[in-house]
């Protein structure tokens, strides 16, 4: 048959359309890659602000040790209260960020590699501030 018959009996060959290339969302590979990327050093950036909060509780439990004057003590107090409930926080929604990015990306190596580096990275900074908090507790 040629194209006019095909057409005209309503069997015209439509082209196959591939979408292999596309992440879930839509986007090329390359999109999503970026996205993972973007979103791995954010995370990343995230966790060293975390980590200089845990700093600053551990310079200010630090400074409690050494302090004698009771309105100083107590201002460091108010503080230290302060910034120790900064801390849970927002290691509980970095948490919730690497696991979801690791669920996205559990099947793609490359992406998967990178979540686990950041997923790494903070587990340390978590374990460090917990230390820290243990230490200041048995003083």
């Amino acid at each position: 048959m040629n194209d006019s018959r095909q057409r005209q009996a309503g069997c015209v060959r439509r082209p196959v359309i591939r979408n292999d290339h596309l992440g879930r969302d839509g986007n090329t590979y390359e999109e999503d890659m970026r996205a993972c990327f973007a979103e791995t050093d954010n995370l990343k950036y995230m966790i060293t602000v975390y980590e200089a909060d845990t700093d600053k509780v551990d310079v200010l439990q630090r400074q409690l040790l050494a302090t004698v004057d009771p309105g100083e003590i107590e201002e460091l107090q108010r503080e230290i209260d302060t910034w120790t409930a900064r801390c849970p926080s927002a290691g509980g929604t970095l948490k919730d960020r690497i696991r979801n990015l690791e669920s996205r990306t559990w099947n793609d190596s490359t992406k998967n590699t990178q979540v686990l580096s950041v997923k790494s990275v903070f587990k340390d900074s978590l374990t460090r501030y917990q230390n820290a908090e243990a230490a200041f507790r048995h003083t």
